[in-house]
């Protein structure tokens, strides 16, 4: 069966291509929930192995996403390839392809040469820093390497960056819901006893998160849950309901007061789950009731209700139990989500993702006369616990900050009278060093974004912002300005003389600059194709021009001017630092600067925020000045005069 890919898709494939061609051999996709990661990873493979024949290894912890995968990839890949398991149950290893489970490879990896697969997809990829599971991902060698998830952010806060890179593309959930890509979301929030709300008034300092929920979230009985979800289903038809509880025991008790259900939990034979499991999706039964059972990986597209009588604080457990309902199927207008919300971060989680994505889908540009769908709705209650809902937010949120939203509006109204503008987030970034104010993310975490805290304290009027089709409009004017494809460094000046966008606003809004190119009908430049050879060639003619020794500037203004020569990081990455490409070329090394010159610090610190995906410490630049990577915290200081200057000046 032939699929076309979304285009959505076709972005995401164009992007692994590329990784490829400036010879990265592994990448990393965030896709959320419903979007078909699989049949992207399938196609991928698909194109690889048709100029690259040769195995496939699909790696995962359940085998219930190895068989869902098995099933797609059949859909995809020539109709000779052999298809087989490596897991607890078979042991296949005559297979073009085959799917195997982290639990069995941690003992097995030794019945496999290390490189004898050429392409290796490991799913739910943010499992792989896990003591059990990362000897298996560094024990293999193939020539490339595709990790899969909708969850990169692990709750034990280790980076799978570490392992795979930093995402070369990224749709999660929230952009996902507001470009109507998921089934949109019906949220209702059972909050309608919220006890003790004038608990409230506590004063902040004198109550925790931990005491909040004690005292204002009591739990319901069975038999009223039951009843509760009954009444919200019975409206619907054909309803599917998947819901998720706290323990096992719960499970099989709740289920005897729901007609038509069936506990699927660990503790049952595997069997018996997948009969159950089937039975569902045939529609002989209506509602399951699960613990984490389908957390990952289970693709049930007809379930469009969703309980939670678990409120887990972890957004990616949060994430991956709602996408279960997500995934759009025929005939399915909407998925109903019922919340026994149970906690104070439940409420935040909730709300949050609801901010997130009405801000998202406001910002896509919509034709003359369109109206986009509504991606999700949150009913708080009744109407008299609707405030009471808000109120908790804002109470919680003090707790977490020390401040009230009227300190922070305050301190930007101060601002503004001081500096006789608008405040822009590094304004603040200034002032919190110096204790006079929060900090930037202070005012992100209390209203939602930097934005919406200046619109707070009405200075909204003097916030630019710009539509899709102006930031597009920005990128065509200058590629005619430039009689060429614009860089980053291009969009960046244009900025600073207040023609256009910043980069920065490009790469939030497109995800990727490639795209933003795209997307204004640019003609993306491609850096690849240059050998060693190749690029020292490329410093001699150009030492030949200038008449001097190429310095990093140089190199720069090349770039800038032609749009084809090689970036620094070319030679940096081909030859371990700039000057060693000299000496490869026959050139002196720049003795001018004895170290290195601020653009070519800058330009360092850009590429460690690039490879960790945050900030760079000035540990962090000290252990890429051990490697190799870069030059030293002193280096900086020495440049910059501080490190934190040096930082603000890359901007990253």
């Amino acid at each position: 069966m032939a699929y076309e890919p979304y285009p959505y898709q076709v972005d995401c494939l164009y992007e692994v291509a590329e990784a490829r061609n400036r010879k990265k051999d592994r990448a990393l996709i965030v896709m959320a929930s419903g979007l078909g990661k699989t049949f992207t990873a399938a196609t991928d493979v698909n194109r690889f192995v048709a100029k690259n024949p040769g195995k496939v290894l699909y790696i995962c912890h359940q085998n219930y996403i190895l068989e869902q995968a098995e099933g797609t990839f059949k859909d995809v890949l020539p109709k000779h390839f052999k298809f087989g398991y490596y897991n607890g149950h078979r042991r296949g290893r005559d297979a073009n392809c085959l799917f195997a489970t982290f639990q069995t490879m941690q003992f097995h990896c030794d019945d496999f040469d290390p490189t004898e697969f050429k392409y290796v997809v490991v799913d739910e990829s943010h499992h792989g820093p896990a003591p059990t599971y990362r000897p298996t991902l560094e024990y293999f060698k193939p020539e490339f390497l595709l990790a899969l998830t909708a969850t990169p952010d692990r709750t034990d806060l280790q980076d799978i960056r570490e392992i795979y890179g930093p995402e070369i593309f990224s749709l999660p959930l929230e952009d996902a819901l507001a470009q109507g890509l998921l089934t949109p979301v019906d949220y209702r929030l059972m909050t309608d006893d919220l006890h003790q709300v004038d608990f409230l008034e506590t004063t902040v300092g004198k109550v925790s998160i931990k005491e909040l929920n004690r005292k204002m979230f009591v739990p319901k009985r069975d038999e009223e849950i039951a009843r509760i979800i009954l009444q919200h289903v019975a409206g619907i038809p054909d309803p599917r309901v998947i819901i998720f509880c706290p323990s096992i025991h719960y499970c099989e008790r709740l289920a005897q007061y729901l007609p038509h259900s069936v506990a699927i939990h660990s503790d049952l034979a595997r069997g018996i789950q997948d009969k159950r499991l089937e039975a569902f999706k045939a529609g002989h039964i209506n509602t399951i009731l699960t613990v984490d059972k389908f957390n990952e990986g289970i693709d049930v597209p007809e379930a469009n209700v969703i309980v939670f009588l678990r409120s887990t604080g972890s957004h990616a457990i949060f994430f991956q139990q709602l996408g279960r309902g997500l995934r759009r199927s025929k005939g399915k207008q909407k998925v109903l989500v019922l919340d026994f919300a149970a906690n104070c971060e439940r409420l935040e989680i909730v709300h949050k993702l609801w901010e997130l994505v009405h801000v998202k889908s406001e910002a896509i540009p919509r034709s003359s006369g369109t109206e986009l769908e509504t991606p999700i709705t949150v009913d708080y209650g009744q109407v008299s616990f609707a405030e009471e809902v808000k109120q908790v937010l804002d109470v919680i949120a003090q707790i977490r900050t020390g401040y009230t939203k009227e300190m922070l509006i305050k301190q930007l109204t101060d601002l503004n009278k001081r500096l006789g503008r608008t405040p822009t987030t590094r304004d603040v970034l200034s002032e919190s060093r110096l204790g006079k104010c929060a900090s930037p993310q202070t005012f992100n975490t209390m209203f939602g974004s930097f934005n919406a805290a200046l619109e707070a304290a009405e200075l909204v009027a003097k916030v630019r912002r710009r539509s899709k089709q102006q930031l597009i409009q920005g990128l065509q004017n200058l590629t005619e300005e430039l009689g060429r494809t614009p860089t980053k460094n291009d969009v960046d000046d244009a900025s600073k003389a207040g023609k256009m966008a910043s980069a920065n606003t490009y790469l939030s809004t497109f995800g990727t600059f490639n795209r933003a190119l795209r997307a204004a009908s640019i003609k993306v430049a491609r850096e690849v194709g240059f050998t060693k050879r190749g690029l020292t060639s490329r410093l001699k003619k150009l030492a030949v021009k200038l008449g001097h020794n190429p310095t990093v500037e140089d190199v720069a203004e090349e770039r800038k001017r032609t749009g084809s020569f090689p970036s620094y990081e070319m030679f940096r990455k081909e030859f371990g630092s700039f000057n060693a490409a000299l000496e490869a070329s026959d050139l002196p090394i720049n003795l001018a600067h004895p170290t290195f010159s601020k653009l070519e610090l800058k330009i360092q610190l850009q590429l460690l925020k690039q490879e960790l995906g945050r900030t760079p410490t000035a540990r962090d630049v000290n252990e890429a000045s051990k490697a190799g990577k870069c030059a030293s915290e002193p280096t900086f200081r020495g440049i910059f005069g501080a490190f934190s200057k040096a930082v603000e000046e890359a901007g990253v």
